[in-house]
């Protein structure tokens, strides 16, 4: 190199300068500057020495330039900082981009970038092309130049002590989020050309205070932050014998995730926002309490969570990464709004209206299950349905109203009104309408009718054997009727339920316990008078389905045997009126028996 340009610049580099700071490709700070220019006719001198000087190299002019000679950046910033925010510059920090694994050292036949060590100063230069055998570097504050490699800055061929290093980029890189949050953070080892190291890879990380590699496999890491407020850290990937493969400069969240979104959820939905979220992280959300909530769906930082059923309660809705069971990263506290509720009378004697607790709406209308039967809807709208019950004498059939509440079933149970008691008689039995209804009772001649309780009730006694007839119930303006027969034979049963009954009950009020008996003997005298279609000979001891049932026709006790004897728990119950159902898989009909629950 020309001794007396490089004693200019040195005098230059006392001038005030325009400094800039940039990164290497692993992050590493750059300080670099520019010179002021020097004068023109001192440019276009130092290009005329250098093509006398280096004859085989040829000088380059840049910008559309005619003179190449500049003080505003040196071979390193060109070979290193390079062409950026349309200037170069000129720096001293050259050796920042393979001090942190940014250029590892290679060939000159693989070689992107020369540097050259020793004597009075050092000098870099980039290979002009793969394969051209040509180097393009610029003398200090002389031009810039594409040279063969051993033709100038000759001054770094002028003595022994001259050592060349060659780099290339380095082909291994770390691949993972830039910010680090909580747990599961994952890293891997890549390559943009070389094949992966063999041998086992090890992870290790600068700032164990605050961050570990909590786990690794090889050419994977996982990172775990620990810490408030933002940090810094340098992640590393070493071979197995220690050297270092490469690094990633890792940050902490500035500040920690946090999710925002309502506190209460209803039905329709409520959207949820994951605010400080992981760079780089997959967020999975997930809810604690399924039978009150749902997540119906995710993307990354957002989600939609919808209530369902109609219980109370709250849940912690979570956002974690690496996956549904990950490490949570933050969470939040959600409380289901009020549950929907379908109003309206459980029985249906003509129709009824019913209507859903507000604010929700039956956005996917009303439904009846099972469909087909003897309900019907007439009217609906988003908050209200109107059903028809149709024959209104139909046997009492049970059925469910459905709302559709974004997607969650509403439900409420209906029956219709009709008039329970057995079709035989023998020679008395009781009726009565299931829901509680006063009525105006009557009977066809031959059998007798006696009201009780306030008309609730009805008794009624056949005069003679093989009678047929029909009991009729006139209640709210609906006629209710029921085929009935009387017995072939007068059977006297021990029971409080009446002549011809096989069943005792004891006591009755009942308050803790309730004993049921049944007198076999008497069971099956009722079952040999029984008409012929009903007669069944040579039959088994029957098995016993004994039920209890309240006035809303709801069964709250129940067992099937083949004892003769039963005992219901009835403590807990309310007081009030209920129906013990006594089946033998037999008789057509049950044996019916009024019970009173006293405590």
């Amino acid at each position: 190199m020309n001794k007396k340009i490089s004693t200019t610049v040195t005098l230059l580099l006392l001038c005030s300068r325009i400094f800039c700071q940039f990164s290497t490709p692993n992050g590493t700070a750059v300080n670099a500057y520019q010179n002021p220019e020097i004068p023109e006719y001192q440019r276009y001198a130092a290009d005329s020495i250098y093509e006398i000087d280096f004859p085989n190299a040829e000088i380059i002019y840049l910008f559309n330039d005619t003179i190449s000679t500049t003080n505003k950046y040196n071979c390193h910033g060109y070979a290193w900082v390079g062409y950026q925010y349309g200037q170069f510059y000129w720096t001293t920090e050259q050796n920042k981009y393979w001090d942190d694994f940014s250029y590892v050292e290679t060939n000159e036949s693989e070689a992107e970038r020369i540097f050259y060590t020793g004597g009075d100063m050092d000098h870099s230069a980039i290979k002009s092309s793969p394969g051209s055998g040509m180097y393009i570097s610029k003398a200090a504050g002389g031009p810039l130049t594409e040279h063969p490699p051993g033709v100038g800055p000759s001054y770094y061929y002028d003595g022994p002590n001259v050592t060349i290093f060659y780099y290339k980029r380095n082909p291994y890189l770390i691949d993972g989020p830039d910010v680090v949050c909580g747990n599961n953070n994952f890293f891997t080892l890549s390559s943009t050309s070389d094949p992966l190291p063999p041998g086992s890879v090890y992870w290790t990380v600068d700032n164990t205070s605050f961050f570990s590699v909590v786990s690794s496999g090889n050419y994977e890491a996982k990172v775990s932050y620990t810490g408030t407020g933002e940090k810094n850290a340098t992640l590393y990937a070493h071979y197995s014998n220690g050297d270092t493969i490469n690094i990633k400069r890792i940050t902490s969240c500035q500040q920690t995730p946090s999710i925002t979104g309502d506190n209460t959820v209803c039905y329709p939905g409520s959207q949820f926002v994951l605010d400080n979220a992981p760079s780089g992280s997959t967020i999975y959300w997930t809810v604690d309490n399924t039978s009150l909530f749902t997540v119906v769906s995710y993307s990354n930082s957002t989600a939609t969570v919808k209530r369902t059923g109609t219980g109370t309660g709250s849940a912690t809705l979570s956002a974690r990464t690496g996956s549904v069971s990950g490490t949570e990263i933050a969470s939040k506290t959600i409380t289901a709004c009020a549950p929907a509720v379908i109003s309206g009378n459980y029985y249906i004697c003509s129709s009824n209206y019913y209507s859903l607790s507000s604010p929700h709406q039956a956005d996917g209308g009303w439904t009846i299950s099972p469909p087909g039967g003897i309900f019907s809807i007439t009217s609906q709208n988003a908050t209200s349905a109107t059903v028809k019950v149709s024959p209104q004498n139909a046997t009492a059939s049970n059925a469910t109203l459905v709302a559709d509440v974004n997607g969650t079933q509403i439900l409420i149970p209906i029956v219709n009104c009709a008039l329970l008691g057995s079709t035989f008689v023998c020679p008395t039995t009781s009726y009565y309408i299931n829901n509680g209804a006063a009525a105006v009772w009557s009977v066809t001649p031959g059998f007798s009718i006696t009201p009780y309780d306030n008309d609730v009730f009805a008794s009624v006694t056949a005069s003679a054997p093989n009678l047929t007839g029909t009991v009729t119930a006139v209640a709210n303006g609906t006629t209710y009727y029921m085929n009935i027969t009387s017995c072939d034979y007068d059977v006297y049963g021990k029971s409080g339920g009446g002549v011809g009954s096989y069943v005792s009950v004891y006591p009755n009020p009942a308050s803790t316990t309730l004993n049921v008996e049944i007198d076999e003997v008497a069971a099956a005298l009722i079952r040999a008078a029984q008409p012929s279609n009903a007669k069944i000979a040579g039959v088994a001891m029957p098995t016993y389905d004994v039920r209890l049932y309240n006035m809303s026709g709801v069964m709250v006790c129940n067992t099937k045997t083949k004892d003769t004897k039963v005992q219901f728990d009835v403590s807990n119950l309310p007081n009030g009126f209920y129906f013990l159902h006594v089946y033998d898989g037999i008789m057509p009909a049950p044996e019916v028996q009024r019970i009173i629950i006293r405590h």
